[in-house]
């Protein structure tokens, strides 16, 4: 007999007596067959109470046998020789970083089938505590839903201690933080006038550009003639780990973040202007060619973003400038144009946002000229111009 508890059925065993078999299945083999548990009773009574204990062990996680006895050899494993298979290097880089970050801490040498419900949740109070956003908990909870839900398909637990716990659902895409005032970006770039930041700083506030975005760009990229940039590739710096927990960074160059990422942009006139005055710098050193990375270092190949970020943040000391972010910038493009009443579709397109709801859900609640537009206009809707608080009759 077979249903949805189990099955139970008859068998003979090799002295010629009759048993009964219980069969249940608690995940899939790596090949993708049915990972299964059989045990015997003497009688169909007993075949009934075994299935029903069977099953409680199965609820707990404590049904099956373990293979991998501890989380960390099971996580690293799944990490590097099951998704890396089906995913991006650097996205499958970026799961190992945030195991190590996140999850090895405080999991990383109890076994698979310790970890209960409440340990999870202890875990997230305790990160919240820490006081790491919204998106980085729900990231930290996403990688080990993954990581558990693998497990349980693999066999090694029959039941995932995050199931039934939520993502926090009214977390923020992305946490802006201040972006810099008109004032103190004007003062930037002319602080920048001439000097190696200069073009970076152009590209990220008139233009919105990612870090990766304006490392990745080359010469053939420029079209002077349309006055427009063609953003088709990002630089980053990934993290790879070696099998004993060090780590170096390999410099990767791929395609955009997204296929609306990869976008046509119009230059504005300074920046035009101080593209072609680095170009000719290049062509009287002799280091220009058509087909090289705008920010090239000595060896021909692009500026590494962590060395750009780190003169970034130099520039700033040096300056006196208010510290934000280099991806700030991006931010304080953005509300920048906001406040200049540039159109949303327009901010989105040349930000590479895939739906506008994306820049009007981060950006809009930071610029006060909405809200200011809003009571203007609807004010000088119900009154009239010529009506003033003086002539509206008060009431005795």
């Amino acid at each position: 007999m077979t249903n949805s508890l189990g099955s139970i059925f008859s068998s003979t065993n090799p002295s010629g007596k009759k048993v009964w078999k219980v069969e249940l299945i608690i995940g899939t083999n790596p090949n993708g067959s049915k990972r299964t548990v059989r045990r015997t009773a003497h009688s169909k009574r007993d075949a009934e109470r075994l299935r029903m204990q069977m099953r409680r062990q199965l609820d707990e996680g404590k049904l099956g046998k373990q293979s991998f006895k501890k989380i960390d050899e099971f996580a690293l494993w799944w990490i590097r020789d099951i998704k890396a298979r089906k995913v991006k290097a650097s996205t499958a880089a970026d799961y190992e970083d945030r195991y190590r970050n996140f999850v090895k801490p405080t999991f990383g040498n109890r076994p698979l089938t310790s970890v209960l419900p409440s340990d999870i949740t202890q875990w997230m109070a305790e990160l919240s505590m820490k006081g790491y956003s919204d998106a980085t908990l729900n990231g930290a909870l996403t990688l080990a839903k993954s990581m558990f839900n693998a497990a349980v398909n693999f066999g090694e637990i029959t039941r995932s201690p995050t199931d039934g716990i939520p993502l926090i659902s009214n977390a923020r895409k992305s946490r802006v933080r201040p972006p810099w005032t008109l004032l103190e970006a004007s003062i930037a770039l002319r602080a920048a006038r001439g000097e190696f930041l200069e073009l970076p700083l152009l590209f990220a506030i008139h233009l919105g550009l990612r870090i990766g975005e304006i490392v990745g760009l080359k010469w053939s990229d420029m079209n002077f003639t349309e006055g427009t940039v063609h953003v088709r590739r990002t630089v980053r710096d990934r993290k790879h780990y070696e099998k004993d927990g060090s780590y170096r960074y390999i410099l990767e160059i791929g395609s955009t973040k997204t296929n609306s990422s990869n976008r046509e942009i119009v230059l504005t006139q300074d920046l035009q202007l101080a593209l072609l005055a680095h170009r000719e710098r290049l062509q009287n050193a002799g280091h220009f060619t058509s087909t090289g990375w705008v920010l090239a270092n000595r060896s021909a190949n692009p500026i590494r973003p962590n060395r750009l970020a780190k003169l970034y943040k130099k520039f700033l000391v040096e300056k006196g400038l208010r510290p934000i972010r280099f991806h700030d910038l991006r931010h304080t493009s953005a509300v920048l144009c906001l406040e200049a009443g540039v159109r949303l579709e327009a901010i989105s397109q040349n930000l590479g946002h895939a739906k506008v709801d994306t820049t009007k859900q981060i950006y809009a609640p930071h610029v006060k000229a909405l809200s200011r537009e809003y009571s203007e206009a609807i004010q000088a809707h119900l009154r009239p111009e010529q009506d003033t608080l003086e002539n509206i009759p008060q009431q005795e």
